[in-house]
């Protein structure tokens, strides 16, 4: 079972081919965000960031089945995304321009690149930003407003 106590409406879950579970969530016990997955009967559970409190994940799979998370960093106002390599865990900033980054969504395109959309409550913005496919990957936030 996952222990701790998990933070109502902050979790995500995805789904393998295989029909494997997992799921990113925040333990309110420990203020940890999380990342479980169910391997032979077994949840194996790994802290992906423990650098305060955090919300609203999302979680998308990539074709090798490693865990990509959007999640928005409740300490710092702002929006970041995770993404597992052999069982290690890379934090990027996607978005720090004020209070950015709850209520994401994310989404991996055809290349592997993360896609997220947000939200900006500094200015009331539907937010979208898109990774690039190099090593240090570099976000172009834009914008959603009505008429532009």
């Amino acid at each position: 079972a996952l222990t701790g106590i998990v933070a109502y409406l902050v979790f995500s879950m995805a789904v393998t081919s295989n029909g494997d579970p997992h799921i990113s969530y925040y333990d309110w016990s420990n203020l940890t965000l999380k990342y479980a997955r169910l391997v032979a009967a077994n949840w194996v559970i790994q802290t992906v960031d423990d650098a305060g409190l955090a919300g609203y994940t999302s979680l998308a799979l990539d074709q090798a089945n490693e865990a990509h998370i959007g999640y928005y960093d409740d300490t710092e106002g702002d929006l970041k995304y995770a993404r597992s390599r052999g069982g290690s865990w890379r934090i990027e900033i996607v978005d720090n321009a004020g209070d950015v980054g709850r209520f994401p969504s994310l989404k991996l395109d055809a290349t592997g690149r993360p896609c997220m959309s947000y939200y900006d409550a500094t200015n009331g913005d539907l937010k979208y930003a898109v990774g690039t496919s190099l090593s240090s990957a570099i976000y172009l936030p834009l914008v959603a407003r009505q008429g532009s």
